[in-house]
């Protein structure tokens, strides 16, 4: 299967939007939208405009399957958050992550010359452990609490150091940033 992260266009607006607003896709996000096709161009206008964000439709054999979001990025701190999803139900479960997360780092690392990669994941989501095995780990944040369909649910914070050489007060820096890195 043929993996790639393409830049978001206008014509892949319509299917993005219906898929953040899958039950499927919104039970292991942080928030459960219902976006209008207005909301969703208003966004796309603004995301073409912000130099802090990267969008990306995941794509399989040229099939429009998912979105991956580096936002928050900070030049200085050298830092991002990422956020992901799969749309289509016929690649869910199919063990796409590693590669895709693969790709992304190589734009994290290579393109954009970061070194520290922030994700917000509920506890619920059975992809924390997956984050683990490819070197995600907790980030020392104070995990926050959010109320989803009437259960309260914990945000866990988690990190990866793409250069083992990154000085402390980075680290410091990257972990005081909270929650500017909303997907939509």
């Amino acid at each position: 299967m043929n993996i790639v992260l393409k830049k978001i266009e206008k014509d892949d607006l319509e299917l993005l939007r219906k898929w953040r607003m899958q039950e499927n896709v919104t039970k292991y996000m942080l928030t459960d939208p219902i976006i209008s096709i207005e909301d969703e161009i208003n966004w796309y206008n603004k995301i073409m405009n912000d130099d802090t964000r990267e969008d990306y439709v995941i794509m399989a054999d040229n099939i429009r399957i998912g979105y991956y979001g580096i936002t928050n990025i900070d030049r200085n701190l050298k830092s991002c958050y990422i956020g992901f999803y799969i749309g289509d139900d016929n690649y869910r479960g199919k063990g796409l992550f590693k590669e895709i997360q693969a790709m992304a780092e190589d734009i994290i690392i290579n393109e954009l010359k970061l070194m520290s990669i922030n994700i917000e994941v509920l506890e619920n989501n059975p992809i924390i452990k997956t984050y683990y095995k490819i070197g995600f780990e907790n980030s020392n944040l104070i995990n926050r609490h959010i109320v989803k369909n009437g259960e309260s649910l914990v945000v866990i914070n988690l990190n990866k150091q793409t250069n083992k050489q990154t000085n402390k007060q980075t680290n410091k820096q990257t972990n005081k940033q909270t929650n500017k890195h909303n997907l939509y």
